[in-house]
């Protein structure tokens, strides 16, 4: 019988086979970082329910974390029941109840969107970042894309005669990005320096987060994700009347209830919305009266 680590290492190969890089840093660091230095040595057989459950309590305090940890070792166990190593009834992370994860209910107001806006101009003026960096954060907040997908940008993906941005394979599959007027200009404002968009002028390849760090604490929203800008971008288009099926398009969900999970709609829009909806009845109901 297979050890723990053994097994471990056949599924983090078949996953970089057969999964999207996002899931297998994903799985890699919950395998890496937490399970192989808890059951490594173990037996697969030997790692009980009640050794589980005794892991994700000392986790309580993170519990995405622990919930992840829960799901990364069911489907590796599930995955070694697939490939004949056990039975159907010998997977210790099956039944053991997920935290409830806090909800975020966070996303850019007016306000802090021309913050941002002032604080991504000082720190080009600075220089204290290269420019395309903040580039792509400027392209982060105008696309609602994925960060992956700007930091993985090729200018082969970028058709800007035709103001589209295509992606062979995104989180969902090929989906493409439209070009607006606004994007288009920060498109063509950076230099082509090798295949990728989100190159520097050195030739090395940038990450988006430590512009990022910089630009949300001097913009004061530290409690906003680079995510939290996607989330953003879906909410202020459903303010403006857009419809969820565009939404959906926009963003590259395969369905519309993906989108609506994306929504934040603040109490302020949720009171004028009701203020809107019990007055038209109002009317309605006098009219009968």
């Amino acid at each position: 019988m297979k050890l723990f680590n053994e097994m471990a290492d056949f599924f983090e190969s078949h996953s970089i086979a057969h999964l999207k890089p996002g899931t297998v840093r994903q799985y890699s660091h919950i395998l890496n970082r937490i399970l192989r230095p808890e059951f490594g040595n173990y037996r697969l057989l030997d790692v009980r329910r009640a050794d589980v459950i005794a892991l994700h309590l000392r986790l309580e305090q993170t519990p995405v974390i622990a919930n992840r940890m829960l799901a990364v070792g069911k489907r590796m166990y599930y995955f070694a029941q697939e490939s004949g190593l056990l039975d159907e009834q010998s997977n210790p992370f099956r039944k053991v109840r997920f935290y409830r994860e806090p909800h975020r209910d966070r996303f850019l107001s007016r306000e802090e969107y021309d913050r941002l806006g002032e604080v991504l101009v000082q720190i080009e003026v600075d220089g204290r970042y290269c420019r395309t960096a903040v580039a792509g954060i400027r392209l982060l907040v105008l696309t609602g894309a994925r960060r992956s997908e700007i930091e993985s940008l090729t200018w082969s993906q970028v058709d800007i005669d035709n103001g589209e941005i295509r992606l062979a394979d995104s989180k969902t599959g090929p989906r493409s990005i439209e070009i607006s007027s606004a994007v288009r200009e920060i498109l063509e404002s950076i230099p082509v320096v090798g295949e990728f968009v989100m190159t520097g002028a050195n030739g090395a390849r940038i990450a988006l987060r430590y512009v990022w760090d910089e630009a949300r604490r001097c913009a004061g929203i530290e409690d906003v994700r680079m995510h939290d800008l996607r989330h953003s971008y879906a909410t202020h288009a459903a303010l403006g009347g857009i419809g969820m099926a565009v939404i959906a398009q926009l963003l590259g969900h395969s369905t519309v209830w993906t989108t609506v999970r994306y929504l934040h709609v603040s109490r302020i829009h949720a009171r004028k919305a009701a203020e809107q909806v019990s007055n038209s009845l109002t009317m309605a109901l006098a009219k009968r009266s």
